[in-house]
């Protein structure tokens, strides 16, 4: 067999191989990229969660703080006043007003902002949470 019959026979079986590899390397890359694509989806899942769970924690922590200083500042205050050391229906209602409005301060224009992204009734989240922080120190 003369060296072009010999390469008139490879050239076509090195041209299928060829075509076969690059079809499988560009099978196998398309697999790699979806799964990366899965894994992104799921970091950027955890983050999104993490990120939720910690400005979460952190209106709850700014509720908490406003609910002790009323105790410690207001309340006690009123108490001591009354004679029979509890709050009437009027300061109760100030003292809530009071405690509402030191947790905005607290948070902050910016802050609020993002917690109404994942607290769609932000308003009423923090009256509740407010009541439950209430309720937690008696």
């Amino acid at each position: 067999m003369s060296k072009e019959q010999f390469m008139s026979v490879l050239l076509p079986i090195l041209l299928a191989l060829i075509t076969a590899t690059g079809t499988l390397l560009l099978y196998w890359l398309k697999i790699l990229t979806a799964k990366a694509k899965a894994k992104l989806e799921e970091i950027e899942d955890e983050i999104d969660r993490k990120y939720t769970q910690d400005l979460i924690k952190q209106a709850e922590d700014f509720v908490s703080t406003a609910v002790v200083e009323t105790n410690q500042i207001l309340v006690d205050n009123l108490k001591a006043a009354n004679e029979d050391g509890k709050l009437s229906k009027d300061e109760m209602v100030k003292a809530f007003n009071n405690t509402y409005k030191r947790v905005l301060e607290l948070m902050g224009d910016e802050f609020k902002a993002q917690l109404e992204i994942f607290v769609p009734n932000t308003e009423e989240w923090i009256k509740s949470k407010i009541e439950y922080y209430v309720n937690m120190n008696k």
